[in-house]
């Protein structure tokens, strides 16, 4: 996403959703170029959250794979080695937790 495309992307979404030291943890763990797994049993609000994460990491951007939504028949890509910020519903949370993956950050968007 360029920059022009997150001008008027709100950041309430996901400091409403998350503490301040969680916030910045999830920064950090952009600015690292981790794997981030967003969960939220709203649709809106992991979409919401994924994107003002990107505006959060202003002035730089996010270079890697970008999926606000993955779609549950997709989960197999959160076990891709490279770098990525991905929401996903939290009813795929026991498919997610079967799978094998390597270190990554979770951000469960409704319990903080």
């Amino acid at each position: 996403a360029g920059d022009d495309a997150l001008d008027d992307v709100p950041l309430v979404p996901l400091f409403a959703a998350l503490y301040v030291d969680h916030v910045l943890l999830l920064f950090a763990a952009l600015l690292f170029e981790r794997r981030v797994i967003l969960v939220s049993s709203d649709y809106e609000r992991l979409s919401a959250c994924a994107f003002a994460a990107l505006v959060v990491l202003r002035p730089f951007a996010w270079q890697h794979i970008f999926i606000p939504i993955l779609p549950a028949h997709l989960l197999d890509y959160c076990a891709a080695p490279m770098p990525f910020l991905v929401g996903v519903h939290a009813s795929a949370v026991p498919a997610l937790r079967r799978m094998p993956l390597e270190e990554g950050v979770y951000v469960d968007r409704d319990r903080n």
